[in-house]
């Protein structure tokens, strides 16, 4: 009881500084009119009538309703084909619907709730009835719009926290990425140095030496700005082709690869995309960072990482499979689970394939699936992890 008293002053005071909207649609113009009156006396309401099916399906592009009240007998379209359009669409399928109408028989009342309306009113019109199921539906709505924006709030927080994990993990590979370069930029240097001292230094030899640290410094500079472009905010949609991005991608994990011995098969296709691309660099920055703390963990003549690329119609498919030994059933069941993690193989918070998921389905309008797999390469036989990431090309 304390709990529904608190969600309803929580409700009360959030609404009091929005207006809600409400569509009548009655081809009856003095319905509406009688509908209106009654709910005017809100000030919290924001009246817009329509009297058919084709002004209604204008208005919900015009306005972002809270409510619909819909008569059932109309025409050429009826109330219920109207429901089911608006249901249909996914701009619109959130918008309860409280059903108008005389008619009172069974069948029209359990069709009009299983075509999604939340309410059913009879004509006429109940003043104190009207207001009270109107007033209610407005509150449910409010709630449920209010936990969506708190439930977006935490995407966005843990969305932060998984990137400044990633951020974490981009700073070793960072290091590993400058290590050699920089041994050899030094490396030269010094020979400079000691061969200057020795009085034997030709031309050649500089020419040979700084050429050497211009190409490792470039190299440098390069892993610079593709560690920045990751970390850029997706505020728009962009073109890009997506393999330069997997590739730019695979650039900043090279010397982590190197380094522990992995083999990358990638046969870059070019494939023109229309969307968030770094989101697509940290789908892809997380599973292969998964793979690789997996693949640590076998005989370094076994560890591979295969990334393929297939398109289909409007979709693309990338393909990401490791060499690792698969993973037990137990974990498949939590994979994608909020926080869940375990050290034999995916290491970390427990945010990263949580993480990878959401901003795939909400972010990238996409899905993603894996399974076990075992398969042949090179006379070996390997078994692994194989994700399937199937995203929308939208070349708008």
């Amino acid at each position: 009881m304390i709990l529904l008293i608190l969600q309803s002053n929580y409700v009360r005071s959030w609404t009091m500084c929005k207006k809600f909207n409400i569509l009548v649609v009655d081809d009856e113009i003095k319905n509406i009119q009688l509908g209106i009156n009654i709910l005017k006396k809100n000030s919290e309401y924001n009246l817009i009538f329509a009297t058919n099916a084709a002004e209604t399906f204008q208005r919900v592009l015009d306005y972002e309703f809270d409510l619909i009240l819909l008569d059932i007998i109309m025409q050429p379209l009826d109330g219920f084909e109207v429901c089911k359009q608006l249901k249909a669409n996914p701009t619109t399928k959130d918008i309860p619907i409280i059903f108008l109408t005389a008619k009172t028989d069974e069948e029209s009342i359990l069709k009009a709730f299983k075509l999604g309306g939340v309410d059913y009113i009879t004509k006429p019109f109940n003043e104190k009835e009207l207001e009270a199921r109107v007033n209610t539906h407005i509150q449910l709505k409010a709630l449920q719009d209010n936990l969506q924006e708190e439930n977006e709030k935490k995407d966005k927080i843990l969305l932060q926290q998984s990137k400044m994990n990633a951020i974490g993990e981009m700073i070793d590979y960072l290091a590993d990425q400058w290590r050699q370069p920089l041994s050899i930029v030094s490396a030269n240097a010094s020979a400079i140095q000691i061969q200057m001292q020795l009085d034997n230094l030709t031309n050649e030899a500089i020419l040979n030496y700084s050429n050497e640290i211009i190409q490792r410094t470039n190299r440098l500079s390069s892993v610079i700005d593709d560690f920045k472009e990751f970390f850029k905010p997706d505020t728009s949609k962009q073109f890009f082709d997506l393999s330069v991005t997997i590739e730019k991608t695979l650039n900043m994990l090279s010397g982590t690869f190197k380094f522990n011995d992995i083999t990358v098969v990638f046969e870059p296709k070019s494939i023109a995309m229309h969307g968030y691309k770094c989101a697509v660099m940290y789908t892809m920055i997380n599973l292969l960072s998964n793979a690789l703390s997996a693949l640590t963990k076998i005989e370094p003549s076994k560890r591979y990482i295969f990334i393929d690329l297939e398109h289909h119609d409007n979709n693309v498919c990338i393909v990401v499979k490791d060499s690792a030994n698969g993973i037990s059933q137990e974990i498949t069941e939590h994979i994608f689970e909020q926080y869940f993690s375990t050290k034999n193989l995916y290491e970390g918070s427990g945010l990263g394939l949580f993480m990878t998921k959401e901003v795939v389905e909400k972010k990238l309008l996409g899905h993603i699936e894996f399974q076990n797999e075992t398969y042949e390469f090179e006379n070996k036989t390997l078994t692994g992890v194989k994700f399937t990431l199937t995203l929308p090309i939208d070349k708008k």
